[in-house]
Formats: C-alpha cells, sequence, structure tokens
C-alpha cells in the first residue's frame, strides 16, 4: 500500500523535531525498523516532489532533484529509494555522491548506508591526477574494484597518452593500485598492451620511456624503459634496448626498503642486472684479452639493521669483461668505476661492537686486496678498575692476500691485533679539560713463504681543550631561526709512540698500509686500522674548532663550522708520521637553498697541496639551480666541475655539467638536456655529451627520450 504525504515545501526531514506530526512519523518509522533506530540519526531525505511512503516494504521514495545528505554522506540523483529494513538506498539518474572525501558521478547506484559499501554503474570518478570512466565501480572495506574503465589524466588535451583498463584494484590504506588487462591509448587509439600494472599511487610518478639516439661505440640505438610494480616497499623496472650493430640489451632493477619509525629494524637493498649477446665489433679487454659475446654485469647492494643492533651489509658485483660496464651503463660508470665484493654482519651493543666481514675480488680483470675474513671486537671505553679511568679493549684477527688482474693469488699473511687503552678525563675548570691516556698495542703476522713478524708499541697521550659558547637571542623568519648558539673548543694534545719490540715488515708483504688520509688523519695508536706499515712516531697537534648552532622548534641544528688544525711538530725520523700538516674544514649550510664547504690540507715542511677541495650550490628559488665543486690531490689531478638546472617555464626546462681540468686546459666531459612536458602526459628530452681524453672515452654521444605518463 502506497500513500502520498502532501507537503507546503514538499520536504521532510528525518530528524528529531518539534513538530507533533512528524514526531509520530519518525515513531513509527523507528519501531517499523526495530533495533536500528540508531542508524537513522542524522540522516536526511528531501526532493521536490512528495516523497512517496511504501509501509509494508519499508521504503520511502523521493523523486526530483531527490537529495539525501548527513553522516558524512551526501547523494543526490533524480530518484532515491530508501529501504529502512535494510538499510540501503537505491539511486537512479545524474547521480552525485560524496562520501568521506570521495566523489563520484553516475547513473546507478546501491549504497550500504550501515558499512559506506556501495556498486555504482557507469561511473566517473577521481583519482588524482587521473580522471576514471567506468562500467561498475564496487567498493568495501577500504578497497575500490573498477571494470572496463578508462584512465585520463585531470588536464588531458589532444594526444595526451591514457589507459585502457579490464579490472583495477585500488588500496586505499596502502595507495596500491593493481591492475589487469591494460591497453595503451593515445589519441582514443590503442597503441599497445600490457598484461598487469602493480604501483604505488602516492609514490613516484609512472614511466614509460621510448628511448633512441647514437652512443659510442655501440652506435644507433631504440628502446624503452619502464616502471613494472612500484608498491610501498617494493618497486622494479625493466629497460630494453636495441642497438642496430650490437643485439638487444635487457637491465631490469629491483629496489625493497622498509622501516620502522622508531628504526628498530631497516631494510634498503636494491638489485641491478644487464646482459646482451653482442654481436658487434668488440675491443679487447683492459688485459688485452679477447672479449666474449655474451656480455653482462649485476650488482646487489644492500644494508638490514635488526633490533637497534644487528646489522648486515652486502655489496655483491659481477662482470663478464672490463668493458660491459662502461659499455652498457655510463651513468653508473661515471659514479663509480671500483667494485669489490664485501660483506659485514655486525653487532652493536651499550659497550660491545663485533663486526665480521670479508671482502674477496669480484672481477679478475681487477686487482683486490682480500680479507677472508676479517675480525673485529671492541669493548669500551667503559670503567673496568676504578670510577677514575676508561678502558677501551681492541682485538682483531685477520686473514688477507691480494690477487692480481688475472685472478692469481700473491701475498697473504695471517694477522692478530691487540689493543689496550686506559683515559681519564679531569675537569680543571669550567670548560677546561685534561685527558691523559696510556695506550698498548701487539700484533703479529704470520707470512706466506717468509718470516712471522711480532712487534709491539706503547703510547702516552695527553690533552687540553677549553670549550667557550654563548647564546644569542637572534629570531628570524628569513632564516628559520629563533636564537643561534656560538661553540668554541681550542686544544693541544700529545701523542708519543714507543717501540717496545721493533719488527719491519717488507714491503712487498705489505697488503693493508696506512697511507695519508685526504682528511685529518689520526694521532692516537688504537685509531690506526690499516697498520702493516704501523711505527713509532711523536706528533704535537693543535686544534680550534668553531659552531655556530640555529634553534629550532626547541633543537638546534648545525648552520655553519670551522675546524683548523695544525701538527705544531712531528719527530721527521718516524716512518709512518715523518712530516706535519695543516688541515681546515668549513661547512656554511644555513638553508636548504645555501651550502658551501672548504677543505684543504697542506704539508707545512715542504708547502706542497696534499688535498684542496671546494664547492658550493645556491638554488634560486624555483627556477634555477648552480653548484660548482673543485677538488685537487697531490697527484695532480684537479678537476673543477659545474652543474646547473634553469626552467624555462612550466614545460620546458634545461640543464647540463662541465668539467674542466686547469692544468691540461682542457674540458674532459660535458652533458646537456632539454627537457619538454607537452603535451600533458608526454616528457620529451634531447641528450648531448662528450668525454675526451682517453682512448676508449673520445666519443660524442647523444640520446632522444620520450616518457609517456610524465604527470
Amino acid at each position: 500500500m502506497e500513500n502520498e504525504v502532501p507537503s507546503i515545501v514538499h520536504k521532510v526531514r528525518f530528524l528529531r523535531t518539534q513538530s507533533f506530526f512528524f514526531s509520530c512519523l519518525f515513531l513509527l518509522t523507528s519501531l517499523l525498523h526495530g533495533a536500528n533506530k540508531e542508524l537513522i540519526q542524522g540522516i536526511a531525505l528531501e526532493a521536490e516532489n512528495p516523497l512517496v511512503y511504501d509501509n509494508e516494504k519499508e521504503t520511502i521514495t523521493a523523486s526530483g532533484n531527490a537529495l539525501l545528505s548527513g553522516d558524512g554522506i551526501y547523494l543526490s540523483a533524480e530518484r532515491i529509494i530508501w529501504d529502512r529494513k535494510t538499510s540501503t538506498v537505491r539511486a537512479e539518474g545524474n547521480i552525485a555522491l560524496g562520501v568521506v572525501g570521495y566523489r563520484l558521478l553516475a547513473k546507478s547506484l546501491t549504497l550500504d548506508l550501515q558499512s559506506g559499501a556501495f556498486t555504482a554503474e557507469n561511473v566517473k570518478t577521481g583519482l588524482y591526477p587521473w580522471i576514471i570512466e567506468a562500467e561498475q565501480l564496487l567498493a568495501s572495506d577500504s578497497n575500490y574494484t573498477i571494470e572496463n574503465a578508462t584512465f585520463t589524466h585531470e588536464n588531458h588535451e589532444r594526444f595526451s597518452p591514457g589507459l585502457l583498463i579490464d579490472k583495477a584494484i585500488y588500496e586505499t590504506n596502502s595507495t596500491r593500485l593493481q591492475a589487469r588487462g591494460i591497453g595503451l591509448t593515445i589519441d582514443g587509439k590503442t597503441i599497445g598492451k600490457f598484461p598487469k600494472l602493480t604501483r604505488k599511487v602516492s609514490g613516484p610518478e609512472p614511466r614509460l620511456e621510448l628511448l633512441g639516439g647514437e652512443r659510442q661505440p655501440l652506435g644507433w640505438y631504440a628502446g624503452l624503459r619502464m616502471d613494472t610494480i612500484n608498491t610501498t616497499s617494493f618497486s622494479s623496472e625493466m629497460e630494453a634496448i636495441s642497438y642496430f650493430d650490437r643485439g638487444v640489451f635487457l637491465d631490469p632493477q629491483f629496489s625493497y626498503f622498509k622501516s620502522e619509525d622508531d628504526e628498530s629494524y631497516y631494510h634498503n637493498w636494491s638489485a641491478t642486472f644487464g646482459g646482451i649477446k653482442d654481436e658487434g665489433d668488440i675491443v679487447r679487454d683492459s688485459r688485452n684479452l679477447q672479449i666474449d659475446q655474451e656480455r653482462g654485469y649485476m650488482n646487489i647492494f644492500g644494508i638490514s639493521r635488526f633490533q637497534d643492533q644487528w646489522t648486515m651489509a652486502l655489496d655483491l658485483n659481477a662482470f663478464s669483461d672490463s668493458e660491459v660496464y662502461r659499455d652498457y651503463d655510463r651513468d653508473g660508470f661515471e659514479q663509480n668505476q671500483w667494485y669489490n665484493n664485501a660483506l659485514e654482519v655486525a653487532y652493536e651493543g651499550d659497550d660491545l661492537t663485533i663486526s665480521v666481514a670479508t671482502k674477496w675480488q669480484a672481477n679478475e680483470f681487477q686487482s683486490q686486496a682480500e680479507s677472508i675474513p676479517n675480525v673485529l671486537v671492541t669493548y669500551g671505553p667503559k670503567s673496568l678498575w676504578n670510577k677514575w679511568t676508561y678502558e677501551t679493549l681492541q682485538l682483531e684477527y685477520a686473514e688477507r692476500n691480494v690477487r692480481n688482474s688475472l685472478g692469481e693469488k700473491g701475498n697473504a699473511y695471517s694477522k692478530f691485533d691487540f689493543g689496550y687503552k686506559t683515559a681519564s678525563t679531569f675537569g680543571i675548570t669550567k670548560g677546561l679539560i685534561y685527558t691523559p691516556s696510556i695506550s698498548f698495542r701487539w700484533q703479529t703476522f704470520d707470512i706466506d713463504q717468509a718470516d712471522s713478524h711480532t712487534r709491539s708499541f706503547w703510547e702516552t697521550g695527553n690533552e687540553v681543550s677549553f670549550t667557550l659558547h654563548a647564546d644569542y637571542p637572534t629570531e628570524s623568519t628569513v632564516w628559520k631561526t629563533e636564537g643561534l648558539r656560538h661553540v668554541m673548543t681550542f686544544s693541544v694534545g700529545h701523542n708519543h709512540v714507543h717501540p717496545l719490540k721493533e719488527s719491519t715488515i717488507s714491503n712487498s708483504a705489505l697488503i693493508e698500509p696506512y697511507l695519508e688520509n685526504p682528511n685529518l688523519g689520526p694521532i692516537e695508536l688504537l685509531d690506526y686500522l690499516d697498520s702493516d706499515n704501523l711505527a713509532s712516531y711523536e706528533v704535537i697537534r693543535l686544534g680550534w674548532e668553531q659552531e655556530l648552532l640555529s634553534l629550532q622548534d626547541g633543537f638546534y641544528e648545525r648552520w655553519a663550522d670551522l675546524q683548523l688544525y695544525q701538527d705544531a711538530w712531528v719527530d721527521s725520523s718516524s716512518l709512518l708520521i715523518p712530516a706535519p700538516y695543516f688541515y681546515t674544514q668549513a661547512r656554511l649550510h644555513p638553508a636548504r637553498w645555501l651550502s658551501m664547504d672548504v677543505q684543504a690540507k697542506v704539508n707545512t715542511d715542504t708547502g706542497e697541496l696534499f688535498r684542496s677541495a671546494y664547492g658550493l650550490s645556491v638554488l634560486d628559488g624555483f627556477k634555477n639551480e648552480i653548484s660548482v665543486h673543485y677538488l685537487a690531490y697531490d697527484q695532480g689531478n684537479d678537476s673543477l666541475q659545474t652543474q646547473f638546472m634553469h626552467i624555462l617555464d612550466e614545460s620546458k626546462s634545461v640543464s647540463g655539467a662541465i668539467r674542466y681540468d686547469p692544468k691540461l686546459r682542457t674540458f674532459p666531459y660535458w652533458s646537456g638536456l632539454l627537457t619538454i612536458r607537452k603535451p600533458t602526459g608526454w616528457e620529451w628530452s634531447v641528450y648531448l655529451s662528450q668525454r675526451r681524453g682517453t682512448a676508449r672515452e673520445n666519443d660524442l654521444s647523444w640520446g632522444l627520450g620520450v616518457n609517456l605518463f610524465s604527470f
């Protein structure tokens, strides 16, 4: 039985009202609904036409710009049928649904008011930056399932890329999108298909990049690079390039990252593989040996930390020949040319640290010093005998050997190293501290096909330091600081290492000798871990350190620091430290857009510059970024490099790098990149680079990249 309830404004609100009639109507419908009375609290239904009630079916029908609202729900349609018994709503015609920050348009919809789940037909909705049109959308338990859908960008224009998807599932909690039956469309035409795709919507933008160009010595090429999986913790990509004169090069890459907020555990792993059956004219390798056609490389690198105390690190590399990395991964080769295999498992407790490590030859064409294994145990500093002193114990055991560029084993030895240090700290007056110490070290080397060597040393150390600080109530919104603190420390230290039993190892047997550090070198006996050539020495070192700290949100962050150290006197007869050095380092980082670093190390006996380096990075708002870096060592390989980026407009940018050799007055490397983002979803890049100065890198390369779905 149906009956109409006319009203002057044709509106009924299902709320607690002061009207007696509506209170009785509310009571009647509540009794019909029984125990679900609370589910209708705050829900309103209204329409232009009178509402129609069916008491037998317990439904209410609203038509003519019908509107259901309340409890975070806003639903408008031509017709709405509210089933009070099942607490569901059926909407038809010109539907607009907004619920918990989500909005969609549809032709028909069924909504469960109790759970929030719904099913919609002929849907149009959004998932930034996508506009989605689908035949059906199902929503339940924070998941959305879409069938027979099209995905286009919100700023879609002609020739912008889009997707046709048979079925997709979006998980709102993880922001992960899984899709299958995927078609790539351009200007309404399907140009390619993919079986499935998994990616994290809130992560980096997806990439489907078409590549082409010429690269020496490989010649012309064409290919693609695309993201295959992108989830919360795991991602992968595939690069496939066809070199017209060489063959097809495949390069899959994988990465895994996961950590807890309290950093109780942490995992960061990556794996890269590359391979090709090279059918071109292959040059000989660095040993002048023939290179096989089957060429490839592998790199697996990762760090895992467990329970704040255990750490495992792995660096695993394999190369078919000495030239494959240089030929097929120029970007990686530019960053790193030296590889070894290494594995370390370490425990870091409050007082005890244990490291079990090994490193071995990665490739026969690179000579390598191997340690299989290297065990280092450190205990302390901790008071063991009395409250006035702090003791440190250090034990090391290592099996080491060298291998040449043919993989042949050379010199080898077993080493046992024991160190002990006791130190005390005395506060003389405010800021003035005196630290005396005594150390002992004993080493034994069991050298293959040679005599064993045992030697021992003892050390006396004395350091006096004086620290001052001052606070300045300086506030600045530009520099984002609430105050400044200046800390300054003066120090003078004297370390004298005496021989107890000396035994000189021949230079041919040295595998891990101490080489002068390009930074500030150590002066304490136990700090020389690479110590095959350990010998007696004496040093007096003066130090002056300054720090400028900025107070931000109750915490101090370093704005700038300056360190100056001078070896005032050294024992020139020492085989380990025969010359005094001056070392300085200055760093200025007051804001994210300004960074400056300066380092220098000078032999003050000869005046020769052992190291000089400086760097400057400036970010000019949003449009410009430039950095300049200079590095020089005593070997004479000076290098001045600048990198820059300039945004021309909203769709175009240019970037580049130039390296200059001041001594040779040449430019051994330069590169430039022009990027154009037009039309929406496309990124075009033109790349030019040149390397000069070596027989195998005297070439000009260029490339063209086209990245689809670059939003």
